[in-house]
C-alpha cells in the first residue's frame, strides 16, 4: 500500500503530487518539500511552494547563493554566472578583487596609489603624492622638477639647482663658450669655467670667456723690446691682478751730452682709473729671471721720469735701456687693456 509520508505522488494523500519548481521535490512525513535544486538556482525563503524560487547565477542579492549580495559602491551590482560583475562607475575601479564586499571601493580620479588604474602609484620622488583626474599632478618640492612629464614613475627627478642641462627650469642648458673649461649650475645659476689664459670680462655666458691674453708680451724679464724716438705707445693686457705680468726693455737714445732733456714712462687704462701700475728697473739678471730695483720707481708708481740736469756730467745721464714691469694694482683688475708711453725729450 502507498506510504503517504514520503510518496512524492501521494504525499500526505492519495493523489497528492509534490511539485517543485526548478528543483526535485521531497515528501517530508506527509509533506512536499524541496528535495533539491536545479544548477544555478535556490530555495532562500524555505518555501516548497514556490520552490527553489531564487536564479542564483543573475540575482544581485543572491549571486552565487542565498543572501550573497552584491555591492552596489560605485557600481550597478549586476550578477552573471553567480559572480558579481556589475562595470565601476566612471572613475573608480574593483581593485581588491571583490565587488561583492565593497564594490568599486577606488576613486581612481584622486586615489594616488591608483592613479588612472588600479597599482597605478604616482612617485613620491622629491614631491608630495597627488593625483586629480586620474594623473599624477602632485607640486614638486623646492629645487626640483619633472623635467620629463612623467610624475608616476619617477616623480620630480631633476635637481634644478645643480643640474647644469635643466638650471632653475627644465631645458635650460647651462652655454658653453670660447674657451670655457666647464659649466656649472650652482644655486639654479649658470656658470663657466674658464680656462687659465682667459677671463669671462663681460659677464656674459653667450660669448663663453671672451677675454685672452694677447701673449705677445713676456712675462718675466728683460720682456718685449721697444726702441724709442719722440713718443712710442704699447698696449696690452693683464689677465689676472696677482699671477699676471708684462715686461718691456725700453731703450731711449743716449743723454750723453743734453742737458735738459729727459726720459718719461707712464701707464694708463682706457676708463682713466688707477687700476696699473709700473716698476722700472736698471738691469736685468738672466741667470735668476730677475731684475735689480735701482731705478727710483716702486709698486703702484703710474708714471716716471729721468732727467739729465746738467750738473753732474755724465753720472747723471743714466742707461738707455730701462726695464719695466706692468702689474695689476687690484683684484677686480681683470682682463682690462693698457697703454704704456715712453718718450724722450
Amino acid at each position: 500500500e502507498l506510504n503517504t509520508d514520503s510518496d512524492v505522488n501521494n504525499c500526505g494523500s492519495c493523489g497528492h503530487v509534490c511539485v517543485i519548481p526548478n528543483g526535485v521535490p521531497a515528501c517530508n512525513s506527509g509533506y512536499c518539500a524541496v528535495g533539491s535544486c536545479n544548477a544555478g538556482w535556490a530555495d532562500c525563503n524555505n518555501n516548497p511552494a514556490d520552490g527553489c524560487e531564487v536564479n542564483t547565477t543573475t540575482d544581485s542579492a543572491n549571486c552565487g547563493g542565498c543572501g550573497a549580495v552584491c555591492s552596489n559602491n560605485n557600481t550597478s551590482g549586476q550578477c552573471g554566472g553567480g559572480q558579481c560583475i556589475g562595470a565601476c562607475n566612471s572613475g573608480y575601479a574593483d581593485c581588491n578583487n571583490n565587488k561583492r564586499a565593497d564594490g568599486c571601493e577606488i576613486n581612481t580620479s584622486t586615489d594616488p596609489a591608483n592613479c588612472g588604474g588600479c597599482g597605478a602609484a604616482c612617485s613620491g620622488t622629491n614631491l608630495t603624492k597627488a593625483c586629480g583626474g586620474g594623473v599624477c599632478n602632485g607640486g614638486c618640492n623646492a629645487g626640483f622638477a619633472d623635467c620629463n612629464n612623467n610624475k608616476r614613475v619617477d616623480g620630480c627627478e631633476i635637481n634644478t639647482t645643480n643640474d647644469k642641462n635643466n638650471c632653475a627650469m627644465c631645458g635650460n642648458q647651462c652655454q658653453t663658450g670660447a674657451n670655457v673649461l666647464a659649466t656649472t649650475c650652482v644655486a639654479s645659476t649658470c656658470g663657466q669655467t674658464c680656462v687659465s689664459t682667459a677671463f669671462n670680462q663681460n659677464g656674459s655666458l653667450l660669448d663663453g670667456c671672451e677675454c685672452t691674453d694677447p701673449g705677445d708680451t713676456p712675462d718675466a724679464c728683460p720682456g718685449a723690446a721697444v726702441t724709442v724716438n719722440g713718443t712710442t705707445q704699447v698696449t696690452g693686457r693683464i689677465l689676472a691682478w696677482n699671477t699676471d705680468q708684462d715686461w718691456y726693455a725700453i731703450s731711449f737714445p743716449s743723454l750723453e751730452g743734453l742737458p735738459g732733456h729727459s726720459y718719461h714712462m707712464d701707464v694708463s687704462s682706457p676708463n682713466g682709473a688707477n687700476v696699473y701700475s709700473m716698476q722700472v728697473f736698471t738691469d736685468c739678471s738672466s741667470d735668476a729671471g730677475l731684475c735689480t730695483n735701482e731705478a727710483p720707481s716702486g709698486f703702484g708708481d703710474t708714471s716716471w721720469d729721468f732727467f739729465n740736469n746738467g750738473n753732474y756730467g755724465t753720472a747723471n745721464t743714466g742707461p738707455t735701456t730701462w726695464y719695466v714691469r706692468i702689474t695689476a694694482t687690484s683684484q677686480l683688475t681683470t682682463c682690462m687693456d693698457y697703454t704704456l708711453t715712453a718718450s724722450f725729450n
